[in-house]
């Protein structure tokens, strides 16, 4: 391998390694509440409806060391949890398969993650859980996941097309959205999937293999879809949300358990977590506390440089929430219907009894809806 790509390789490694720092992936111990409740909030309507004067409720709720689990960050930084009657504890988790388990036997109340093959299995089993908000939308011009290919590549006059067959593509893992974005990638230019080569590799893989050409395209996220590109090792094909639009990539899932024994806290943990989506979605679409709430990102999430954030907004590749919190049930019933046809899935589950709206309609009830 030249010694420039080694180098390049490194680098990359190097730099994932730096912006990453932070928590393990391990279950930790979340920082405790402030002493007061913020002042700034969302500019949705004053909330009317104020907790009972009682003792704390405490509610487990699993994320992931990703952009995603930003309102759950602001609502605690921000005491959103302590207004509603909250004490939250966030255990971080490494992958969201593994939230499930806990989640089906009440050692965990509420969780974000991917919808998967493996999830869907579960649910036709009758488990215990149900997909309750979205978490990650890639809606038109805000697509935080995108399918790339090696640079050299491109230049070399690669374009999506006839050129895909028997190309090298990289997925995170089979049987899950990013490898049903490819599926629709797949299907827009009329190419089967026997007609390519799906890997599965980590995030950080990706990029390191397609600067060494062990790759040709990847199914890859923010924000190394922009350091990648900075860094001249890819190039952003599309946008998921063009290969797939209105696609729900990541979901809010709540324990049956936590639903039938404390359904107040559930209604209310959903209010402070659309007040903290919305509080994301005004810092960068309005410019509202921008620096009040890169300041939160930046010290709790991956993502340390600010100037990334803004650039990801910018390049229209920045994490999207449904600030009024519905899942797309019909992006969630085609990646069902998608892995059912390759045969992850062995039991289609009906989208009716999985996703239950209860707790996004009373959020909205009294927060009002979201003003763009």
């Amino acid at each position: 391998m030249p010694r420039s790509v080694l180098r390049r390789s490194l680098g990359l490694l190097i730099g994932w390694t730096l912006l990453a720092c932070g928590p393990s992936s391990a279950p930790v111990a979340p920082q405790a509440a402030p002493a007061a409740p913020a002042t700034s909030a969302s500019t949705s309507v004053p909330i009317t409806t104020q907790p009972a004067a009682r003792a704390p409720v405490h509610v487990s709720v699993g994320v992931l060391a990703v952009s995603a689990q930003a309102p759950f960050a602001i609502a605690e930084e921000r005491g959103y949890f302590a207004e509603e009657g909250l004490e939250v504890e966030l255990q971080r988790f490494d992958s969201g398969a593994r939230m499930v388990a806990p989640l089906a036997a009440g050692q965990l109340d509420a969780g974000m993650g991917s919808h998967s093959a493996g999830l869907f299995n579960a649910l036709a089993t009758g488990i215990g859980i149900k997909i309750v908000a979205s978490n990650q939308f890639n809606t038109t011009g805000r697509s935080p996941s995108a399918i790339v290919v090696r640079k050299d590549l491109y230049d070399a006059g690669f374009r999506s097309g006839p050129d895909i067959r028997g190309k090298t593509i990289a997925v995170t893992a089979l049987g899950t959205t990013v490898h049903a974005n490819v599926g629709r990638y797949l299907e827009r230019f009329g190419i089967g999937p026997e007609e390519v080569h799906i890997v599965e590799l980590s995030q950080p893989d990706m990029n390191v293999s397609l600067a060494n050409g062990g790759i040709d395209l990847a199914n890859q996220s923010e924000p190394l879809v922009t350091l990648g590109a900075e860094q001249g090792i890819l190039v952003r094909l599309h946008g998921v949300d063009e290969v797939y639009p209105d696609r729900e990539s990541s979901v809010i899932l709540y324990g049956q358990q936590f639903i039938d024994h404390q359904p107040e806290a559930a209604r209310r943990l959903m209010v402070a977590y659309l007040r903290a989506v919305r509080d994301f979605e005004d810092a960068f679409r309005k410019r509202r506390e921008q620096d009040a709430v890169l300041d939160i990102l930046t010290t709790r999430l991956p993502i340390r440089d600010r100037a990334l954030w803004l650039r990801m907004y910018e390049n229209g590749a920045l994490l999207y929430i449904n600030p009024d919190g519905r899942a797309n049930a019909e992006s969630i019933a085609w990646d069902q219907d998608w892995m059912l046809r390759l045969g992850l899935v062995r039991q289609r589950v009906d989208m009716a009894q999985v996703i239950d709206n209860r707790f996004v309609d009373y959020a909205v009830e009294r927060l009002g809806p979201y003003q763009p």
